[in-house]
């Protein structure tokens, strides 16, 4: 695992790009455009095999909001070289609220069926570059709650910080928080966080003894509070699974439940 430390971050945080080209110009082209626009950048340096550590390195490290990763990594005058999609198959496992985008001169249409497939975008080396600022915009807005008009609004008694430690085995930005829950109400604009008792005076979230953050959640001009539950993204994976074996249109009488959304976003999950 790299060491490479997180970026200090604003407030409100700045959303985080990853580029992944195997070109030294491209790399540094797109990192000063990009940074120009008020992105927290950063570029992945090496070749081959090599390369494709670093990428996911630092990617665990850098947990960015997007990635720009170049189709051909290993040999950009070989038909065949379609490496950057192993590598956009790797980062989507790791973190499913990922904005993707794969950035190449090369479209065939299996490439681009598999592009689909890892809910990804695709962008023209060709085009213009405000194609692809306009892509990472989009995506940015999708995967980090300070890249577009939304707030969450947490109890005033907690930190954030406590839920971090309490949940998950490794520290890590509290704003990821946010992140995921903007990512499950990708439609809003405010939230409200409270308690699942609302009888509870702590200035720490409940955490329940399967170290999950059980809430709820009311989106601005609704009255409806629905139940989220963060915790690890293997946890939210497997927890999925078994609602779709064990509960899913299985409950009895006039009993029902429903999964409206889930996302993992690097070490958070919900």
């Amino acid at each position: 695992m790299s060491t490479v430390p997180l970026p200090v971050l604003e407030t409100p945080p700045m959303a985080r790009v990853l580029v992944i080209d195997n070109r030294e110009q491209v790399r540094r082209d797109l990192k000063r455009g990009l940074e120009s626009r008020g992105y927290q950048v950063i570029v992945v340096e090496g070749e081959g095999e090599r390369l494709h550590k670093n990428a996911m390195d630092l990617a665990c490290d850098f947990r960015p909001h997007v990635a720009i990763v170049d189709l051909r990594l290993e040999d950009d005058g070989d038909m065949s070289d379609t490496s950057g999609l192993m590598l956009l198959s790797k980062l989507r496992k790791k973190s499913e609220g990922l904005g993707m985008i794969a950035y190449s001169a090369y479209l065939t249409p299996t490439v681009d069926r598999k592009i689909n497939e890892l809910a990804a975008e695709w962008v023209e080396k060709s085009d213009e570059p405000r194609v692809l600022k306009e892509a990472v915009d989009k995506l940015a807005a999708q995967s980090c709650a300070s890249s577009r008009p939304f707030t969450v609004t947490w109890p005033k008694e907690w930190e954030k910080a406590d839920a971090v430690l309490k949940v998950f085995d490794a520290e890590f930005l509290p704003s990821l928080l946010d992140d995921v829950i903007a990512q499950l109400f990708e439609h809003g604009k405010r939230v409200w966080i409270h308690e699942i008792e609302e009888s509870t005076q702590s200035s720490s979230p409940p955490v329940s003894r399967g170290r999950s953050l059980v809430i709820k959640v009311q989106q601005q001009g609704s009255v409806t509070k629905k139940i989220v539950k963060i915790s690890t993204p293997k946890r939210v994976r497997n927890e999925a699974r078994h609602y779709q074996k064990f509960i899913h249109e299985r409950l009895p009488g006039q009993f029902h439940t429903r999964v409206e959304a889930r996302s993992t976003y690097w070490d958070v999950g919900a």
